[in-house]
């Protein structure tokens, strides 16, 4: 995060939300959301930060290195159904989840859903290419060209520093918000069957997601170590929202009847009923989000 918030390699931050989340074979990842102070709105800006294309190998021998072992996809695609990333179309694998081989471009084009459709050159325009040997469907060895079609958008200056996987992605449409949010907070995998009599089954969300979660000695061990698992900046306050005299009553049984906490309801504000007494008091207030109200 010093890179992104001390250095600012892509300028100002005002927010980020960060989470952690480990792999079937147990090695930890994290999802990124970064929002920045001035919106990237130019195709310029956008090939500043992220490119989906190879490296010059000869003047960044160590970018090519780590881009060409770390940042490729494939191959898949209809001549290799069996592929991780293939989904299933029609009872027929043909389609990649990821959409690879990604279409050539010239340059980088914003489209109507909000993400860009990078720049990607052909070999004969340009563009670099490599050859590695691989197993096809029928268990024989042979050679695959990798152009750019098959490059996973990135930043440079990460993937060099780090030298590994990072996914550098800009979204700069609305469109795409609940998606990104969702995508950031979605958790691991995980899968739950359960055979009956053809009764009608009651489900139990909690239990579900106890029965159904795995942890593995990286996830544990982590865990142990009371690393954290997510991060966020700013802080984020959640409100209490609910109908007139709808509000939840917390109280101790053990010192206090249900009828006396009922009785107490009227003494005690929500953040939502405090609010509303606050705009009746302060009448200059009603023009303000609840986020600015301590700042006037």
């Amino acid at each position: 995060m010093d890179d992104l918030r001390k250095r600012k390699i892509f300028r100002e931050i005002v927010a980020f939300m960060l989470v952690i989340e480990y792999q079937k074979r147990g090695l930890p990842y994290a999802h990124m959301l970064v929002i920045l102070e001035t919106a990237i709105e130019t195709v310029e800006k956008e090939d500043r930060i992220v490119t989906a294309e190879l490296p010059d190998p000869v003047r960044d021998p160590e970018l090519w290195e780590t881009i060409t072992t770390t940042m490729v996809d494939g191959p898949c695609g209809a001549e290799y159904p069996n592929a991780p990333c293939m989904q299933d179309g029609r009872g027929i694998n043909t389609t990649c989840s990821k959409h690879f081989p990604k279409d050539l471009s010239l340059t980088t084009i914003i489209e109507r859903s909000g993400y860009p459709k990078y720049q990607r050159h052909e070999p004969e325009l340009g563009g670099y290419a490599f050859t590695k040997r691989i197993k096809q469907p029928n268990g024989t060895y042979s050679d695959f060209q990798y152009s750019n079609t098959w490059i996973v958008p990135y930043n440079p200056y990460l993937s060099q520093r780090f030298n590994c996987h990072i996914n550098t992605e800009v979204c700069s449409s609305i469109q795409a918000v609940k998606y990104i949010y969702k995508y950031i907070y979605k958790g691991p995998d995980m899968g739950n069957i359960v055979v009956g009599e053809g009764q009608q089954q009651q489900i139990n969300k909690v239990q579900n997601y106890l029965d159904a979660r795995y942890i593995s000695p990286p996830e544990a061990c982590y865990r142990l170590l009371g690393l954290k698992m997510h991060d966020n900046s700013p802080a984020v306050y959640r409100l209490t929202i609910h109908l007139e005299n709808k509000q939840l009553i917390y109280f101790d049984p053990k010192h206090q009847q249900p009828a006396n906490a009922l009785q107490n309801i009227g003494n005690r504000d929500t953040t939502l009923t405090a609010w509303f007494k606050a705009n009746q008091i302060y009448p200059e207030g009603r023009n303000l989000i609840y986020a600015n109200y301590l700042t006037k």
